[in-house]
């Protein structure tokens, strides 16, 4: 038995104390589905919806995890379905996160009998009971913090008419009861651990479950000596609580869950925003439901990275609290003050409106955040436009003044409207004419969110809008100026482009910059199975892989690759390759001896002229499944296929776009593969990504030219995050190793003219000299003719070339984005 329990129950046979009562701490291994009594030795079964409750560490051994919707012990019932004059309890209890309509924490109640112990939506500990004659409420007046370990403690005595609420030993409440209360008067239900008998539901969620861990319950039909609730031993405790879930742990074995993708440990994600690299960390934020796998009471989670590829969910960011946002915490961004501080900007909503607040950093690690005592800023939308909903504010810089704008639409199917603020202090904002606007329905839906917009380049903005009202969601940008306030796109103002080549997959993009400099965005891979599969998996929505943004020859397109730190997940001691593999028409090629659900391929389709190539990712012979990235080099055409992707009840469809070809008929693909996720980068260009679910015998992978004949080269990488012979990560690849012949549409190669070498001499034997200063101090490769890199380096005034044989290179520029053609003599 725990030292802690022991003293307890010394001090009660000390006291006189009857011993009738009940006993439970949780000692139990992480996955026991029952709960000891060490009183009556019987063991209650504890409700879980993975069928395998977790413990964590508590104040003395273990506790049990509440995870705020499905976890819960039924204690049937006991001693205390009879009328009694004294009633006291006591147990630990640490909070993930409070519940939109109070987590019961211990409760045997109904609307006119019983008691119950909870913690109201807000961090109030409340005891509520009846007696005889009258119903009374015992409460704390300050809010308890998350995660961090409480004694609570409830006394109820009749013969001297007091009641009590104490928190770690210090009495916050306190009553006289009636002269007419004779009895505490029982309810008939069951003694519920962790949820209320007066179970709530929304969308067939509990929301009156706790969300935290649970420890040493002492619960008994007598009151309890003083010196019970001043024990030395919380007084010296370390309050802090490690309520961390491991997801390896909590779904385990589900093959569907991807393993390197940003996400959170489990239950309901949303739209990330605020992409930030500050000190040295990466954070992303995003909307999540602590308290169950759906859309509800929503707060801002928050994910950590050193690398953008290796990340850690720490505690959350935001909550709910009373008043303009006791609703939800909904979508924002981060922005930068003066000194370089991040600032957040995020949605409060109190259940019929919206309005903008915002919340500074306590600490330099942006663990801990304070909101703003003024919030909300912006209370509400401009009262002179007949709008409908108003929400996911965007804070930019320009010249020294801040810009916010925030989405909403026009109602009578008046279009999409960015309702526009500037500052010059970030905290008071004035209304100004909208950046930018548009009537047009069919193009641009009615009702834009997740809006974002910030210089590109000078003198180019990138401005993206999240329209709804249209037959898919979609994630839409534009290319323009910022001009006279407002924002002039490069095209017709209703030519929108999508952000990935094929449209609905990837939403809500946040983009950001890396240690670098460089843009970056992670948007959200959205579910397309069932809802009840989502549900049942207890996750639901993922992350894509960060990707790096340019701006293509044309000017007015994105192009993007996968960053280059995604090559630190590659185990290359284990990947596999194939080279000038000649594939004729209507043959096969089946990588053998391969089977993973976790891996990158890379390689170079060539030769293809006028063929029809197939690359069949997640694929089983036996039943003919496979996620298939189709390549039709005759018309142009990139397809992606999931038309027999799946053995579950999940979309199933074939997407295709145009795709102009390089002169040569070649092709370069990265293709990510992450257990229900698909990501094809092509050409470090392009990129299309979609959800799929495969059964776990759908692990080969396979190459299928349908028409014409062609060669490939390639190879596949387990992806696992290995480290080196030096234990480190290998951080960085190549982000331009393209073949020679590049996409003639919109190209990222850039040769220098004639009349302005970049480097001399050339050809050369020995030494190339750069004649350009701003290149100077970047990093670069130098690639073969097939694309194999074989220098890397950071440039100096003059490069040594001698260790290379003699032949034709690229010499690539990542961060310019440039790639200049020389030969070794």
């Amino acid at each position: 038995m725990k030292l802690y329990a022991l003293l307890i129950l010394i001090i009660l046979s000390l006291s006189g104390v009857s011993q009738n009562h009940l006993s439970i701490d949780f000692e139990e291994v992480s996955g026991s589905v029952t709960a000891l009594d060490s009183i009556s030795n019987s063991s209650y079964s504890i409700s879980n919806h993975f069928g395998s409750p977790e413990r964590v560490p508590g104040v003395d051994g273990n506790a049990l995890r509440l995870d705020g919707y499905s976890t819960y012990v039924d204690l049937g019932n006991s001693s205390l379905d009879s009328a009694q004059k004294e009633l006291s309890l006591s147990l630990w209890y640490a909070t993930e996160a409070f519940t939109q309509n109070g987590g019961a924490l211990i409760s045997k109640i109904n609307s006119t009998a019983g008691f119950e112990l909870k913690v109201s939506p807000f961090g109030i500990v409340q005891f509520n009971f009846y007696t005889t004659s009258s119903a009374y409420t015992l409460e704390s007046t300050h809010p308890m913090d998350r995660n961090s370990w409480y004694k609570i403690g409830v006394d109820v005595d009749l013969y001297s008419g007091v009641a009590r609420l104490l928190l770690n030993g210090a009495t916050v409440d306190s009553l006289m009861l009636s002269v007419n209360d004779s009895l505490i008067y029982p309810s008939n239900t069951s003694l519920l651990i962790g949820r209320s008998s007066q179970n709530q539901t929304t969308n067939g969620f509990s929301t009156v479950t706790a969300n935290g861990a649970i420890d040493q319950i002492v619960l008994q039909n007598k009151s309890l000596p003083n010196v019970y609730y001043s024990l030395p031993l919380f007084i010296s405790l370390d309050a802090s609580a490690s309520l961390y879930i491991d997801p390896s742990i909590r779904h385990d074995g589900d093959h569907l869950r991807p393993q390197f993708h940003p996400m959170p440990n489990t239950s309901w994600t949303n739209e990330s925003y605020g992409l930030t690299y500050y000190k040295g960390q990466y954070h992303m934020f995003f909307q999540k439901n602590p308290n169950a796998p759906g859309l509800f009471f929503m707060h801002w989670g928050h994910l950590v990275s050193s690398d953008l590829v290796h990340w850690k969910e720490v505690e959350m960011s935001l909550a709910p609290s009373p008043g303009w946002d006791d609703w939800g915490i909904w979508s924002g961004t981060t922005a930068f003050d003066s000194s370089g501080t991040p600032i957040v900007y995020y949605t409060g909503v109190d259940g019929q409106k919206a309005g903008i607040g915002r919340a500074v950093a306590t600490d330099s690690t942006l663990l801990t955040w304070e909101k703003d005592n003024s919030n909300p800023l912006i209370s509400n939308p401009p009262a002179s436009y007949n709008h409908m909903d108003f929400r996911d504010p965007y804070v930019f810089e320009h010249n020294g003044m801040y810009y916010m704008i925030v989405g909403s639409g026009l109602a009578g199917n008046g279009g999409g409207i960015l309702f526009s603020y500037k500052s010059t202090d970030m905290e008071n904002w004035n209304f100004m004419l909208p950046i930018f606007q548009h009537n047009n329905v069919s193009e641009l839906g009615t009702f834009w969110e997740m809006a974002y917009m910030f210089e590109v380049k000078q003198d180019t903005f990138l401005l993206g809008l999240g329209p709804l009202g249209m037959p898919k969601v979609r994630a839409l940008y534009s290319l323009g100026t910022f001009t006279n306030n407002k924002f002039v796109p490069f095209l017709d103002e209703s030519e929108f482009k999508d952000i990935e080549l094929i449209e609905h997959h990837l939403l809500a993009p946040a983009f950001g910059k890396d240690e670098w400099g460089e843009f970056v965005y992670s948007g959200i891979l959205a579910e397309q199975r069932s809802v009840s599969s989502q549900i049942s998996a207890g996750w639901r929505h993922t992350f894509s892989l960060p990707r790096r943004v340019f701006i293509c020859d044309d000017g007015k397109t994105l192009g993007q690759y996968p960053h280059p730190n995604l090559c630190s997940l590659r185990d290359t001691v284990n990947s596999v390759s194939f080279n000038n593999q000649t594939i004729a028409n209507g043959e096969t090629f089946t990588m053998q001896n391969w089977s993973s659900l976790q891996y990158e391929f890379e390689g170079i389709v060539k030769n293809a002229s006028n063929g029809f190539i197939t690359l069949e990712f997640l694929k089983d012979t036996l039943n003919n499944r496979s996620v298939k990235v189709e390549l039709d080099f005759e018309n142009d055409r990139v397809y992606l296929n999931r038309q027999t992707s799946s053995p579950y009840l999940t979309t199933q469809d074939r997407q295709g776009a145009d795709y102009i070809f390089s002169n040569n008929d070649s092709v370069y693909l990265r293709v990510f593969i992450d257990h229900s996720t698909i990501e094809v980068f092509i050409d470090d260009i392009v990129v299309m990504s979609a959800r799929a679910y495969p059964h776990p015998n759908q692990n080969q992978f396979a190459v299928k030219c349908q028409s014409g004949s062609a060669n490939l080269s390639g190879r596949l990488y387990p992806l696992y995050g290995m480290l080196d012979s030096n234990n480190l990560y290998h951080k960085y690849c190549d982000p331009l190793n393209l073949p020679s012949g590049l996409n003639g549409y919109i190209s990222i190669q850039e040769q220098a003219t004639d009349h302005q070498p970049l480097i001399t001499p050339n050809p050369s034997s020995d030494i190339i000299q750069l004649n350009d200063a701003q290149y100077i101090g970047s990093r670069f490769v130098i690639v073969d003719q097939t694309a194999k890199i074989v220098k890397a380096g950071v440039l100096t005034k003059s490069n040594s070339i001698s260790n290379l044989p003699q032949g034709s290179y690229f010499l690539r520029i990542p961060e310019h984005k440039k790639s200049f053609k020389f030969i070794k003599l």
